[in-house]
C-alpha cells in the first residue's frame, strides 16, 4: 500500500494539473472550494467534538497517516482514532495551501498548517505545525478525504 501511495504521489506530481494557489484553473475553482469546505467542516467538527460530522468527510474506506504511528485504515478505525482525541482543545489554525494537485476524480491539497491552540480541561497552551498532504475522491456525494496525511517537517516549525 506504501508503495501505491507513493507511486501515485509521484505520478501526480510529474502530471500535468499541478497549481498553486494563483494559477488554479477556472473550471477547477468549484472543486477547490468544496475542498475548502470540507477543510473548514474537517476543523469544525473536531473542535465541537462531533464525530459523526467529522466521519461524513471521509470515504468509507479512507486511510489516515498519522506522524509516527500506524496508519489508521477505513471510517470504524478513524472513529476509534478520533472519538477519545474530539473537543479537547480549543484551536485557532492557519494554513498555507502550496500546490492542488488534480487528476480526475482527485485532488490532492499539500499545505503548512500551523495550530495555536489550548486543552480545555488543562488550561495548557500548545503549538504545533505540520504538512498536510490530504487526497480528496470524488463520489457521487461531492469530494470526500480518501488519504489524510500530516507529517512534522522542518520547515513548518
Amino acid at each position: 500500500m506504501r508503495i501505491r501511495i507513493l507511486l501515485l504521489s509521484l505520478l501526480l506530481l510529474a502530471a500535468p494539473g499541478l497549481a498553486t494557489e494563483s494559477d488554479i484553473p477556472q473550471e477547477r475553482m468549484k472543486d477547490v472550494q468544496a475542498i475548502r469546505d470540507i477543510t473548514n467542516a474537517w476543523l469544525a467538527a473536531y473542535q465541537s467534538g462531533n464525530i459523526d460530522n467529522l466521519l461524513e468527510l471521509y470515504v468509507p474506506d479512507a486511510t489516515l497517516y498519522i506522524n509516527e504511528k500506524h496508519a489508521v485504515r477505513g471510517t470504524d478505525a478513524i472513529r476509534s482514532y478520533f472519538e477519545p482525541r474530539l473537543g479537547q482543545y480549543d484551536f485557532d489554525v492557519t494554513t498555507q495551501h502550496e500546490e492542488y494537485l488534480f487528476h480526475g476524480d482527485l485532488i490532492i491539497d499539500v499545505s503548512l498548517v500551523w495550530i495555536d491552540g489550548t486543552n480545555r480541561d488543562t488550561g495548557e497552551a500548545f503549538q504545533d505545525a505540520v504538512r498536510s498532504f490530504v487526497v480528496f475522491r470524488r463520489t457521487d456525494a461531492g469530494w470526500k478525504i480518501y488519504r489524510d496525511i500530516d507529517q512534522h517537517t522542518r520547515d513548518t516549525g
